[in-house]
């Protein structure tokens, strides 16, 4: 059932071509997006069961933003919930998006014992990290950075408390749990 369920969303993702090309970013290609899409499928059967418009509009909204969806790259994923996909950028997907725009994106994890300071309207960070034990010292913040040749640095700092806000409302870690990448590589 699987190869012939791919079989069908294949020959649908390829009459949707002519809107993909529409909205994809110069240099990608329809078929790309189309074999990324495939390649999900294959890796979670799951989304063969999905309502076929939501796993369209996914597809469209990853080709929008001109990322993969096959889940090596880390750009994006295509995730079966509740009987819908959801395309999910993943972090990787957010710095190709940095990078297309001229900046590049960095994100850091600030642990006890770390010095750190920061003055987030100016864009500046002091952290010195402590080396060792990484896994015995509890995080405390997060922080990401974006660099540009013709733009102000920018940083955003979250505590604990609000990464731990993030977390919970996130879909796979209400649906996983410890399970979820929040639990396995927080």
């Amino acid at each position: 059932m699987t190869n012939q369920a791919l079989q069908v969303l294949e020959g649908q993702l390829n009459d949707y071509a002519p809107q993909f090309l529409q909205v994809l970013p110069k240099g990608m290609e329809p078929d790309r997006i189309i074999r990324t899409v495939l390649i999900a499928c294959e890796q979670n059967p799951k989304l063969l069961q999905a309502n076929r418009t939501s796993v369209m509009r996914s597809a469209l909204s990853a080709a929008t933003l001109g990322l993969e969806v096959d889940g090596v790259t880390g750009q994006g994923y295509l995730v079966p919930f509740k009987g819908r996909c959801q395309f999910i950028p993943g972090y990787k997907g957010y710095v190709t998006l940095a990078a297309r725009g001229g900046r590049t994106l960095e994100g850091f994890v600030v642990r006890e014992d770390d010095g750190f300071d920061f003055d987030e309207p100016n864009g500046l960070i002091k952290h010195s990290r402590q080396l060792g034990n990484e896994d015995k010292r509890r995080v405390i913040a997060a922080y990401a950075v974006a660099r540009s040749k013709s733009f102000p640095t920018m940083i955003k700092v979250l505590s604990l408390d609000q990464l731990l806000a993030v977390r919970n409302e996130s879909a796979g870690y209400k649906a996983k749990g410890a399970a979820s990448t929040w639990g396995t590589n927080f």
